[in-house]
């Protein structure tokens, strides 16, 4: 079973992030000395001996050896037994709260104007709908747009209407995938809203979802559904969340578009197109050198710096930048940081050549662009202090987990 889900199952039961994280890692070992604690888990080692205090006073470990100090997990069904019923007494008070209420529902529901789900056939109103829609919105607004759409939503009327709700502060977000008949378009929505372009196969269907309560489908032949149902907008947000970890902002790619010989469209579609970048970037750099050295890193980095202003840009712009480029030129990388405790997380498919690489002492993802973020994050005052490495066989995946003290 996945680590995270375990542990946020665990916190639900009550317990602490770097808890849920220890406990787990203790099930898992057996039995431990916090020296082979820390080396499977993410927490910092000198947390590790108050956290195990606190879970020993709480009866969930035991101290089994004083020199060195050796725990073991109490077993799962005796700690968490109450909490578990606690839990269960809850979810038990809510079905018949749901039940009750349900009951009231059904018993007024002759004088309720039933609109959860409507159809429109073949697009006959489909246009007027959606100017409804946007101009009803009042807090938040997000679109995924078919390539064959943003023309549309980048002209009158609905522009219009996306500026509009711009000038009340309107939150809104667009999801899209560069052509190379929309680059134009797409830039012009970045007037009123985030634009994030996202790579993977492009949708068929537009998306657009007001206020976390009613949206609309919107097809290629211009047919559509339209809802107001806040199961649905739950269900499609959550989709379309899906689209965030493989996205990176327009107005960052936009900088691409002065690249010699590089069109964006082409960057943003296929690794064929990167790769121009690539090798224009990285030719004359590597030449015969062995592995990345600091020097080779700020090398890197400056290089880049050249083509896309990375200095100038906050972590999170180039954590994206980063993530687009790694997972567009197939290495698989994902990665993520958390500036709340300084960890960068280094997700990377198993193979015998990365194990080899780990054996031989590597504590980095043979990737340059893994290396342009650490440079970066060097650059803004952060020091790596430690590199832990785990390896999640049942998923066929390794971790770096690099922890940073901020300067």
């Amino acid at each position: 079973m996945d680590a995270e889900k375990i542990e946020k199952a665990l916190i639900d039961l009550g317990l602490q992030r770097y808890e849920a994280e220890v406990y787990r890692v203790l099930v898992e070992l057996g039995e431990a000395t916090v020296r082979e604690i820390a080396t499977n888990c993410t927490v910092p080692r000198e947390k590790i001996y108050f956290i195990l205090k606190n879970l020993e006073k709480a009866g969930i470990v035991r101290l089994v050896e004083k020199q060195p100090k050796r725990y073991v997990a109490m077993p799962p069904e005796e700690v968490f037994k109450s909490a578990l019923a606690a839990q269960k007494k809850k979810y038990e008070n809510a079905v018949v709260v749901v039940n009750y209420l349900q009951r009231l529902y059904e018993e007024g529901s002759r004088n309720i104007d039933k609109r959860e789900l409507k159809f429109w056939e073949l697009g006959r109103d489909t246009m007027d709908r959606l100017a409804r829609l946007i101009e009803g919105c009042g807090r938040s607004l997000l679109i995924a747009a078919a390539p064959d759409h943003v023309k549309k939503f980048a002209e009158h009327p609905i522009y219009d209407r996306l500026k509009r709700l711009a000038k009340k502060e309107v939150e809104i977000t667009v999801y899209t995938w560069l052509n190379r008949d929309n680059v134009r378009h797409v830039g012009r929505l970045t007037n009123v809203a985030r634009v994030f372009v996202a790579s993977g196969p492009a949708w068929g269907a537009s998306l657009i979802l007001s206020d976390e309560d009613k949206g609309m489908l919107l097809f290629s032949d211009y047919a559509s559904i339209y809802f107001i149902n806040r199961r649905m907008v739950e269900f499609y947000g959550g989709v379309v969340e899906g689209l965030r970890a493989r996205a990176v902002e327009f107005e960052e790619l936009d900088k691409l578009l002065s690249i010699e010989d590089a069109d964006v469209s082409r960057l943003a579609l296929d690794a064929n197109g990167l790769h121009t970048l690539y090798d224009r970037w990285l030719g004359n750099l590597l030449d015969n050198r062995q592995g990345f050295s600091g020097e080779l890193a700020r090398e890197l980095y400056d290089s880049l710096d050249r083509i896309i202003p990375i200095s100038s840009m906050s972590i999170g712009s180039v954590l994206n930048l980063v993530s687009f480029f790694a997972y567009a030129l197939g290495d698989g990388i994902k990665v993520s940081f958390s500036e709340s405790d300084n960890t960068l997380v280094l997700e990377v498919p198993w193979s015998p050549e990365v194990e080899e690489m780990i054996k031989s002492g590597a504590t980095t993802p043979p990737s340059p662009w893994i290396h342009i973020l650490l440079e970066h994050l060097r650059r803004r005052g952060y020091k790596e202090q430690t590199t832990t490495i785990v390896h999640y066989k049942a998923n066929g995946l390794i971790h770096f987990i690099k922890h940073f003290t901020k300067q």
